[in-house]
Parts: structure tokens; sequence; C-alpha cells
């Protein structure tokens, strides 16, 4: 598995998907890893559930033009894991998020 340390992203692939970078590594454990974006409401749920589960994360406020102008508030949040953690925040994810 090959790591972006750009994008934070896990890829198969020998360049990443989301900007294009050919100069990935190999992942580690601890290195963080995209888990989801989502709206700030669905985002504060798994913040809960992955500090109940002892799961450390970084979170990433995304911020929609038109709401920084108007309140300086995010609309959504990507959410980031340590890869060893991944698997483990993905299926818990899954249990609580309603599938799209």
């Amino acid at each position: 598995m090959h790591y972006c340390d750009r994008c934070l992203c896990i890829t198969e692939g020998e360049f990443c998907p989301l900007c294009g970078n050919r100069n990935l590594t190999a992942v580690q454990a601890s290195d963080f890893c995209f888990l989801t974006e989502q709206d700030d409401i669905w985002a504060e749920l798994l913040i809960e559930i992955l500090t109940d589960h002892g799961i450390e994360f970084i979170r990433q406020p995304v911020y929609d033009a038109r709401m920084c102008a108007e309140a300086g508030n995010s609309e959504h949040q990507k959410l980031y894991v340590p890869y060893k953690k991944l698997l483990k925040a993905q299926k818990l994810m899954q249990e609580v998020l309603p599938s799209e």
C-alpha cells in the first residue's frame, strides 16, 4: 500500500488519485489516513465514537465560501485516523452512518 503525505491518503496505485503525486512512500502504521468527509453533525457523532473507542483522529474543517463569509463556520469536516486503526474506524463508521 502506498501513501501520499500531501493528501494523507492510501492507494494501491503508483500515484495519488487525488493530487497526482508520484513521490509516494510505503504506508506506516502511524501515518494518518483519510477516513471520511461528513457534515458537521455526522462528523461530531463519529468523533464521539472514535474517542469512546480510543482511536486518535485529526479533524480538518472544510469551509464553504458562503458560510465562511457569513459566520466563519464550516459545513463539513474531514477526519483522519492512524493507518493501524483505519479498518476499525471504517467498521465503526459503517455501523452508525446511513449508507449512501
